[in-house]
């Protein structure tokens, strides 16, 4: 009987490689952000992403002899870990403030 394959897809590898690279990005412009809470959430949902890949690799690992059930940890491994980017990535929407960018400095008088 031949087991399927539990490493966790490319695609997905990249997405996170990407997540990261962002993240990692703007918490080095978090100074230019008005409130960097946004940021610590997104890094906090990142971890969470990592940890529970960790957690469902313990539960490959106990369930190799039946494909059933490893299908089904599959299944919800890719579901968890979709879930938790899409948190991280959806917590960083409330570093764009609500009426675009603002400027300490009044508008230029109008030309006449």
């Amino acid at each position: 009987m031949v087991l399927p394959n539990p490493k966790p897809s490319l695609a997905m590898n990249w997405i996170l490689v990407a997540s990261l690279l962002a993240l990692a990005y703007l918490t080095s412009i978090a100074g230019r952000f008005s409130d960097s809470r946004p940021l610590q959430n997104a890094w906090q949902w990142f971890a969470l992403v990592l940890t529970s890949r960790f957690v469902f690799a313990l539960f490959r690992v106990g369930n190799l002899r039946d494909a059933h059930d490893l299908a089904l940890v599959e299944i919800w491994s890719d579901g968890i870990e979709a879930l938790l980017l899409g948190f991280s990535i959806f917590s960083l929407a409330r570093l764009i403030p609500a009426g675009g960018p603002r400027s300490d400095q009044p508008p230029p008088p109008p030309v006449s």
